[in-house]
């Protein structure tokens, strides 16, 4: 896995030609994450968070292609993050809700 900052274009397309297949090295799920540019959702593997624009992440594949501005800083996590956790959790917690009222509907509707 290759990451290419500060180089030219070129060579940031030179090595995504040489190496198509981008493989996750880690299996870690960011449930709730999506990418910011191929719109993959729970992403799978490091997820890359740009410093500079706070609702930026990357999967690996689109980090490697440098499809966001490669001269902004990035954190790389190998793991969900306390904030992905969380949303993750909201997520669960609205989808029960809402369950929960249409059942609440369709029984005052049977009566």
């Amino acid at each position: 896995f290759y990451r290419l900052s500060k180089q030219s274009r070129l060579c940031q397309e030179a090595a995504v030609d040489k190496f198509p297949v981008i493989i996750n090295r880690s299996q870690c799920v960011h449930t709730g994450v999506v990418c910011s540019y191929c719109q993959a959702f729970n992403v799978v593997g490091y997820l890359y968070k740009c410093q500079q624009c706070p609702n930026i992440n990357l999967c690996e594949a689109c980090e490697v292609k440098g499809l966001h501005d490669p001269s902004h800083p990035r954190t790389k996590l190998g793991r969900p993050s306390a904030e992905s956790i969380e949303l993750a959790e909201s997520r669960a917690e609205i989808a029960r809700l809402k369950a929960a009222l249409a059942n609440m509907n369709h029984s005052n509707a049977a009566k």
